[in-house]
């Protein structure tokens, strides 16, 4: 093992803790947290105080009721919550699964950009929450390693009269 990889270990608190963190923070509830961690809310507190005493800097205000994220618990959420997106989404690619909020369309490069390109601006109107995939393949992709949703073939477009 590496000196880097050594000293980053060091310096990164561990998984479990930004996990209970994370979802402590989003909620601004710590039983909350604990019902979708499925562990109890004193093994949340825990976490967090032991994250907080590691840190050095307390990362929630806790009041009679109330939980707030203090500068640096917002400055850590952000970054954690940014970096666990980043892996889920990395994690879906190396799977080979798009995302349930993506139409993945494939198309030769003519195609792509002289008649679909020019449709996408009225299509982002009506869908704004879809994301689009497009692939532009100058060949037919084999459907059942590329998961296109939507695949466009010239040769079937030709035979259809289109």
């Amino acid at each position: 093992m590496s000196h880097e990889s050594q000293s980053l270990r060091r310096s990164i608190p561990s998984l479990h803790s930004l996990i209970l963190f994370e979802a402590a923070a989003r909620y601004l509830n710590f039983s909350k947290a604990a019902t979708e961690l499925s562990i109890t809310q004193p093994a949340v507190s825990h976490g967090i105080r032991q994250l907080e005493s590691s840190l050095g800097h307390a990362l929630f205000v806790r009041e009679r009721r109330a939980l707030s994220l203090t500068t640096q618990g917002q400055r850590l959420y952000s970054a954690v919550s940014g970096g666990f997106a980043s892996i889920a989404e990395t994690l879906d690619d190396i799977a080979g699964m798009p995302r349930r909020d993506t139409l993945v369309i494939s198309a030769s490069t003519v195609m792509a950009t002289e008649w679909l390109m020019p449709l996408l601006p009225e299509f982002r109107q009506v869908h704004p929450d879809l994301m689009i995939d497009l692939r532009c393949l100058d060949r037919d992709p084999a459907m059942t390693t590329s998961n296109i949703d939507v695949p466009y073939s010239a040769r079937r477009w030709e035979l259809a009269g289109l």
